[in-house]
């Protein structure tokens, strides 16, 4: 029976067994011609065996016809809202120093976000492997690719996620987990706990364990309706790879389970029909966009303060959503607004104008007054203060500053009046007067910071205890007037250079997504770049310099020639 089974070959001393079979029985089994002499006479050699997948118990009927389905499809949605949610941060987690995020900020964020924490922690892990979030060496962030993600169908945003899960060798759910020192764990350390976004949820055939184990599930389930149960699946785990130890395995394979479900994959153990499109690889957002009611444009809006989605939101009704507190996430969506959602919808920017023209523009119903009085009572106490940068006070006759105001310099000043007499510009003094000269005016006073002029010295020492200080002023009087004699170091003329600085202070993060990317990954490989600094005046400081860190804005880095450090705006950094 061995021998017809392929259990045994005979050799020239007799029958001896495959290799399979020692690498199944223990390793001092004692395995000889004596055993299998033992089992030809009808004794066993294992406990067990099963030359069939053992199989997963029958699905319950639906309570409610295409439940399920419902359920895969609100899954997938809130996997793509968490991912999204990335771009709302609000405090950046830190890097820990053997890479990933720390405990305390993955329950923080997951907590803030009405997650799990080991959902949140499978949806990053895909939105990292796509490129959606990375970091600078000192804060985790979103990258450029998150907003032309955000941009696609939640159908196709879903698509991409589920695959960079699937094709990932990472256990996402391995986060806050002790280290497994096991030959298909990480290893990398003793302790724990694992940390997300780190290489320590790494496992050495994961991705091909976690493929083969849906595959499984998803072939049982063609030909029965069938629910894959944590014992089931831990079971037809062991049995797919009987040579990993059972701890990791089984852990593995309940793991699996959790994150399939999170995905949609899985509606309480039973595969939806999202499963199948996945493995295959094809159609996965059409089989979504199949389970999915179609987007409304519309809200109702109660006097209680609540916000009722009757169905799928568009982007423009996410937007309203997301001023007042979530009561229910998924294709139909509720909120409640609150004093606390609404302030801090206001200090994002936007006004109780825009607030209550948005509002009337998507309802059903009128808007309540209850939320009309809440959206003015929590504007009126928050306050808005407009800031604007300045560098340079210039004073002079009021007719004199209307002449000025009047030239076309003006634009390139950026003026702005606080008097008859007295206005401020977003240039430094030395541009500011050479601009002024160039309207037809003499400019006196202190130009340049950098060397001040004698007449000057006094007014641009160390400000009085408890006064601020301020620019220095230049005095702007009539006259025929030249332009001055040109700055050396100027490099581009001063209007390009205005140009330049004011449409990057205007909009930073349209400039930065190119120079920041190349930053980061001078960061990651410690190499040096050659930087060109852009200062007020339209000069440029050519350093070669190595990028330590880039934080909000700022770049960090150590000057090439005498090892100093400095730290500079990044929309003012040109690359060479």
């Amino acid at each position: 029976g061995l021998r017809v089974r392929a259990l045994v070959i005979k050799g020239a001393n007799g029958f001896r067994p495959i290799r399979t079979v020692l690498e199944l029985l223990p390793e001092k089994s004692g395995l000889a011609p004596g055993v299998v002499q033992a089992a030809q006479r009808g004794q066993r050699i294992v406990a067990d065996f099963c030359p069939q997948p053992p199989p997963l118990p029958d699905a319950t009927a639906e309570r409610f016809p295409g439940g399920r389905a419902a359920q895969a499809a609100q899954h997938a949605l809130e996997m793509t809202s968490l991912v999204a949610g990335i771009a709302r941060w609000d405090g950046l987690p830190g890097v820990l120093r053997r890479g990933g995020v720390a405990q305390r900020d993955h329950r923080r964020f997951a907590a803030d976000a009405g997650a799990a924490p080991e959902v949140w922690s499978t949806a990053m892990h895909a939105a990292w492997s796509l490129g959606l979030l990375a970091h600078d060496g000192e804060d985790w962030q979103a990258t450029a690719e998150l907003a032309a993600h955000l941009e696609a169908d939640d159908a196709d945003q879903w698509a991409l996620l589920v695959d960079a899960w699937l094709s990932s060798s990472h256990i996402p759910s391995l986060a806050g987990e002790p280290v497994d020192p096991s030959p298909t764990g990480s290893g990398s350390r003793a302790g724990g706990p694992q940390a997300a976004l780190s290489d320590e949820t790494r496992r050495a055939g994961a991705r091909e364990r976690r493929r083969l184990l849906l595959q499984h599930i998803a072939a049982q389930a063609r030909e029965r309706d069938v629910r894959a149960s944590t014992d089931a699946v831990m079971h037809l785990a062991a049995w797919l790879f009987p040579l990993v130890p059972a701890p990791g395995v089984q852990q593995e394979a309940r793991f699996a389970l959790a994150e399939a479900e999170a995905w949609g994959l899985l509606a309480d153990g039973v595969p939806t029909a999202l499963l199948e499109s996945v493995l295959s690889g094809e159609r996965a957002a059409e089989a979504l966009r199949a389970l999915l009611p179609p987007q409304v444009d519309q809200v109702i809006l109660d006097s209680d303060l609540t916000i009722t989605v009757p169905g799928r939101p568009t982007a423009a009704v996410q937007r309203l959503l997301e001023w007042a507190e979530s009561d229910g996430r998924g294709p139909a969506a509720t909120g409640r607004f609150t004093p606390s959602s609404i302030a801090a919808a206001l200090r994002t920017g936007t006004s109780a104008d825009h607030m209550l023209h948005a509002l009337r523009d998507r309802a059903i119903t009128p808007v309540p007054q209850a939320l009309e009085f809440l959206i003015t009572d929590e504007a009126r106490k928050v306050g808005r203060i407009e800031v604007r940068s300045a560098q340079s006070v210039l004073t002079g006759e009021e007719v004199h500053l209307d002449r000025l105001f009047a030239s076309d310099e003006a634009s390139m000043l950026g003026l702005v009046r606080l008097a008859p007499t007295v206005a401020l510009a977003t240039v430094r003094p030395a541009l500011a007067a050479d601009l002024a000269r160039r309207a037809g005016m003499v400019a006196t006073g202190d130009t340049d910071a950098s060397a001040p002029h004698p007449r000057s010295a006094r007014r641009a020492s160390a400000p009085a205890a408890g006064r601020p200080a301020v620019p220095a002023a230049m005095l702007i009087s009539a006259g025929e007037g030249t332009q001055g004699p040109t700055d050396p170091s100027l490099r581009l003329e001063p209007a390009e250079a205005v140009r330049r600085i004011r449409a990057a202070e205007e909009n930073p993060s349209a400039s930065r997504h190119g120079v920041s990317d190349r930053i980061r990954a001078a960061i990651a490989d410690g190499g040096e770049l050659r930087l060109g600094i852009v200062d007020g005046r339209g000069g440029i400081v050519e350093k070669r310099a190595r990028p330590l860190s880039l934080n909000a804005g700022r770049l960090t880095a150590r000057d090439a020639a005498d090892g100093t450090e400095f730290t500079v705006l990044v929309h003012r950094v040109t690359l060479g």
